[in-house]
């Protein structure tokens, strides 16, 4: 079994992450807009959160421990129970990468936040940039993440096999 949980980083940074060990973690599937009524449906945008009231579960916590033990404990310095997912700008994944072909993604790396809105923020996130230098911030622009959820029928196809689109080349370049 994989899960989808989060670890707090060595810079004290909440971020989400698969994990293959441990329990399942419980997320909140919000719903955002779309749809009528309060059912979560097709077409309907949803938000995930994460709360530490929720868990039944430890997380693993990094921050002044580089063997990352687990723990159940809100950190003192985390104000709110429940944590957002964001998107960062400029990202702070890694780039290049010499076994990528040219063009590949290197992904996107996500983040969680405290701060509970749909408009971009701004907030500083520590970073180290190299371990001689010590613990930095730097100030991120998070972006919202929602995802749109589509029903795919016929076994998983959907309309991939529709008569309309044989033949029909989907690709951008």
């Amino acid at each position: 079994m994989v899960w989808l949980t989060i670890y707090r980083n060595a810079q004290g940074q909440f971020m989400p992450a698969m994990t293959s060990s441990g329990d399942a973690s419980f997320w909140r599937a919000k719903k955002g807009n779309g749809g009528d009524g309060a059912e979560i449906s097709a077409g309907n945008t949803i938000k995930l959160t994460w709360r530490f009231s929720d868990q039944t579960a430890e997380f693993r916590d990094f921050y002044d421990d580089s063997f990352g033990r687990r723990t159940f404990n809100k950190p003192d310095n985390v104000k709110e129970d429940e944590l957002h997912l964001k998107l960062p700008f400029p990202g702070f994944q890694k780039t290049a990468a010499k076994d990528r072909a040219e063009g590949e993604s290197a992904g996107l790396a996500m983040i969680m936040s405290e701060i509970k809105t749909d408009s971009p923020i701004l907030q500083e996130v520590a970073i180290s940039l190299k371990i001689s230098e010590g613990s930095q911030k730097r100030t991120y622009n998070l972006h919202d993440t929602s995802f749109r959820l589509d029903l795919i029928g016929n076994g998983g196809l959907g309309e991939l096999e529709d008569y309309m689109t044989l033949g029909l080349n989907q690709s951008l370049t």
